[in-house]
């Protein structure tokens, strides 16, 4: 069923996907219990390996996944993340300057964001900290070490 979701996923439009997401948010989100993630990275097989970790780690947790600001734009006001991951490297606009938009979203000025890059360059981590991200994240390359990420990240 999984491979069946992401198939049917990458071949809707992204006014689908929106509406889908929503429905599904709204169903989910009616559990308190369940933690809302939004991963906003412009690599679609980065969604999918995070997504599939983030399930390993615990299937209750909610997760969208968007390329860019355009995208994502939207969903942060119909979902309402809990937590967000955004990547740095990203066309158009990157993530610093995603993260500065995100601020300007009234329910989502406190809202608990982490840089989350395959760079760790001391420039761009201090620039993302500055924009109050909670802590700037390496990529893993494996699934004990995106484990670990989530075990950080829902533990605070």
């Amino acid at each position: 069923m999984t491979g069946q979701l992401r198939g049917r996923k990458k071949e809707h439009t992204s006014n689908k996907k929106h509406f889908f997401c929503t429905f599904i948010v709204r169903f989910f989100t009616s559990f308190h219990m369940i933690k809302r993630v939004l991963l906003i990275d412009d690599d679609t097989d980065e969604h999918d390996v995070f997504i599939e970790a983030l399930k390993l780690y615990n299937k209750n947790i909610v997760c969208i996944a968007a390329t860019g600001w355009v995208e994502s734009s939207p969903l942060l006001h119909s979902f309402s993340p809990d937590i967000i991951f955004l990547d740095y490297n990203m066309p158009i606009i990157n993530g610093t300057e995603t993260l500065k938009l995100i601020r300007q979203i009234k329910n989502l000025k406190d809202a608990k964001v982490y840089m989350y890059s395959a760079s760790d360059n001391p420039k761009y981590i201090n620039e993302a900290l500055k924009l109050e991200a909670i802590r700037w994240i390496v990529k893993p390359n494996s699934l004990e070490g995106y484990t670990r990420i989530f075990q950080q990240v829902f533990a605070a």
